[in-house]
């Protein structure tokens, strides 16, 4: 459930909602804005109704949520989850390069690292690896036991999309690390499987805009089995203008990489990001 409160809405009358949520046994959240406070309640429906919120004179509007899943969806949670891996600051603006596994920006040839990322496929393998972020592999997307073991973890998670997975399960994957109570997630798209023989995978730039319309949660492209070398670069530069928070390259020399810095430090400057 989404609480609209009316413009200026006192502390007090936040707390006494947030308070009267908790009661319920349901989950209180709080998204003041610059005008209105927003607050949300996630729990049974049946109890949330029985707090009769809409006939609350400090309220403005009552709205269900209609996605399912609540803590990663925008409806919730509109501004946009910002967290830091090593030195590096993942989401919030930024267009972040992860190469061949570590966090790093490519300047005069060479790679500087500032985190390092380990893909976990089981549950003790998450717990113990040691790691500054994990990644979950696509083909262990839906393994709640990894996922929780993630979310106990609490150090950044990159989610991967599986080859049949949809986008809205991808999403609820990710619901059940944030709600595990690691929120430090981002969501990573390698492409979807179509007919075209000269790559394994197709980058869907449509799924990036859909991404980051339901989600806050930042948005990475892999575009490492989209046809080879030769593709990454372009494929990179595409995902950052159509919105993307960042890219995982693969296999690109030094000068490649040296390169394809530049031009996204170009292409950013225009499309309102900011890299590195």
């Amino acid at each position: 459930m989404i609480i609209v409160l009316k413009p200026h809405a006192p502390s007090a009358t936040v707390d006494r909602i947030l308070a009267a949520i908790a009661a319920a046994g349901c989950t209180p959240l709080h998204l003041p804005g610059s005008e209105r406070v927003v607050l949300g309640a996630i729990g049974d429906e049946r109890a949330l109704a029985a707090l009769h919120f809409d006939a609350d004179p400090a309220v403005e509007a009552v709205k269900p949520i209609l996605a399912p899943y609540t803590r990663v969806g925008r409806e919730v949670h509109p501004h946009d989850t910002v967290f830091s891996v090593g030195t590096r600051t993942i989401g919030g603006g930024r267009f972040t390069l992860i190469v061949d596994g570590s966090l790093g920006y490519p300047r005069n040839a060479e790679a500087e690292p500032h985190g390092t990322l380990v893909s976990v496929g089981y549950p003790p393998e998450a717990a113990t690896v040691p790691a500054s972020a994990l990644v979950v592999p696509g083909d262990r997307m839906r393994d709640a036991r990894l996922l929780d073991a993630v979310a106990a973890r609490g150090i950044p998670v990159f989610l991967r999309r599986g080859d049949a997975a949809t986008l809205d399960e991808l999403l609820v994957a990710a619901e059940q690390i944030v709600a595990g109570g690691n929120g430090k997630v981002a969501l990573v798209d390698g492409g979807i499987r179509g007919f075209e023989p000269t790559a394994s995978r197709s980058i869907d730039f449509a799924a990036i805009a859909y991404l980051k319309e339901r989600s806050h949660l930042p948005v990475f492209v892999d575009p490492s089995e989209a046809g080879g070398r030769s593709r990454i670069a372009p494929l990179v530069k595409a995902s950052l203008v159509v919105g993307a928070d960042g890219a995982f390259v693969t296999g690109l020399l030094p000068a490649a990489l040296a390169k394809l810095a530049q031009e996204l430090e170009a292409i950013a400057a225009v499309a309102g990001k900011e890299f590195p």
